[in-house]
């Protein structure tokens, strides 16, 4: 017992001098309700019959898991369900080694199997300078792969492998999966909302230029204005990406003041039409 408490200090002191006082704190909380258990520890348990037996932690972890089957094709989707893309590849193209390092910074947690972790990312993302940066921009790479290609299960093993934590529930097991912190990382990148706004302002002024262009065919040949449509190609942009919606104006501008009076022959849209119409939007 001296021993167990022993290394539960020196625990406690390495996470103090890392800056880890969360962690420190928790660690001496829990040190008394013996959060963790080994692999051969002894659970108590009852078989199909009521009676008490005991199982080790390993036993019981086994038990818990879902034996492995054959992928079925039919539980897949494939490209010919859809006739166009649900995304378009170049917002990941914004992914970049400074938005991976940014991600870096922001993520805490615990390792998974590779045993580094959160604290360790960061050091190994802004402490080595050319070093870092060219680890950043592999990130940033392998981001900008997983968003926009279809990527083999068997090569991301690895990056979707998770360790395995035994928690005590007193009595039972809690399996607790803890993946890799590069992982983490990567998905902040990619929802990061800073990542998209100056794409989509760029994608802004282009759109608005293609409405104007509908305007003037309008002006001469409203029936073939209706066939071109252009409204989806902000809409999933509006789906997906936060607080983008201040970069919008132009478009709303444009089409109230210039293209709806053109193909109705109306001075403008009325705002309770223009709300009425954005509220048919949203039901939608």
């Amino acid at each position: 017992m001296p021993f167990e408490y022993e290394k539960i200090m020196c625990a406690f002191s390495r996470l103090m001098l890392q800056g880890k006082v969360h962690q420190a704190v928790r660690l001496i909380s829990i040190a008394d309700k013996r959060g963790l258990l080994s692999l051969d520890a002894l659970i108590p348990d009852v078989d199909s019959n009521g009676n008490a037996i005991w199982k080790t932690t390993r036993e019981i972890l086994l038990e818990k898991h879902p034996e492995g089957k054959t992928l079925l094709p039919e539980m897949l989707l494939s490209d010919t369900e859809f006739k166009e893309k649900c995304f378009d590849p170049i917002i990941f193209e914004r992914l970049s080694g400074e938005s991976i390092k940014q991600a870096a910074m922001r993520t805490n947690g615990a390792a998974g199997p590779s045993g580094v972790d959160a604290f360790g990312w960061r050091r190994f993302s802004s402490s080595f300078k050319s070093a870092s940066t060219d680890l950043c921009n592999a990130l940033a790479s392998v981001a900008r792969r997983l968003c926009t290609t279809r990527v083999d299960s068997d090569s991301v093993t690895a990056y979707v492998a998770c360790r395995l934590i035994p928690l005590n529930k007193e009595p039972g097991v809690r399996p607790i999966g803890i993946g890799e912190v590069p992982r983490r990382i990567i998905a902040k990148a990619i929802l990061k909302p800073s990542v998209h706004p100056d794409y989509v302002a760029a994608k802004v002024e282009i759109w608005k230029e293609e409405i104007e262009a509908l305007v003037k065919m309008a002006e001469i040949y409203p029936h073939a204005a209706f066939i071109h449509s252009i409204k989806g190609k902000w809409q999933f942009i509006m789906r997906t990406v936060d607080n983008v919606g201040k970069l919008f104006p132009p478009i709303e501008y444009i089409i109230t003041e210039k293209l709806i009076p053109a193909l109705t022959g109306r001075s403008h849209c009325s705002i309770e039409e223009s709300c009425c119409r954005c509220q048919q939007d949203m039901e939608v």
